[in-house]
């Protein structure tokens, strides 16, 4: 895994077959929680093989200071020391686009809080990884 720290490869170069011009497009990038362990990991792996730039966060607050222009968070919905809820409301706010996940335990209600607090989805931490990914990059 990478730390907020480190430089990624925030640009994507294309270039256009009926033309001579490089197109630069800036990477879509990613805010993996830390706290997520084996599914960050993974989760980290998929998207950069995909192209995206992927930023490991400390925590949930660190998690909403690196999402600025991230098109996808995905964080823990009881974390210390500020709940994900919190940071995903915080978030919305900001970044009203962003697709935010929160993983916790198997609970409809923390399920439908989750949505209220504007997240895209609330996931186990047995949820399989495809249906993850699916949350993150679906239409």
């Amino acid at each position: 895994m990478t730390t907020a720290n480190e430089p990624a490869r925030a640009e994507t170069t294309h270039h256009n077959r009926n033309s001579t011009e490089t197109i630069r497009t800036k990477a879509p990038k990613l805010v993996l929680s830390r706290d997520l362990g084996e599914m960050a990991l993974a989760m980290e792996t998929h998207f950069r093989a995909l192209g995206w730039c992927v930023k490991i966060a400390e925590d949930a607050a660190n998690a909403r200071k690196l999402a600025a222009k991230a098109q996808a968070v995905v964080m823990r919905s009881l974390a210390a020391p500020e709940s994900g809820f919190l940071s995903c409301a915080k978030m919305k706010t900001a970044n009203p686009h962003a697709r935010i996940v929160l993983v916790g335990p198997e609970n409809e209600s923390m399920e439908r809080f989750a949505r209220y607090v504007g997240a895209t989805g609330y996931v186990s931490e047995t949820t399989p990884l495809a249906d993850v990914i699916d949350l993150i990059v679906a239409d």
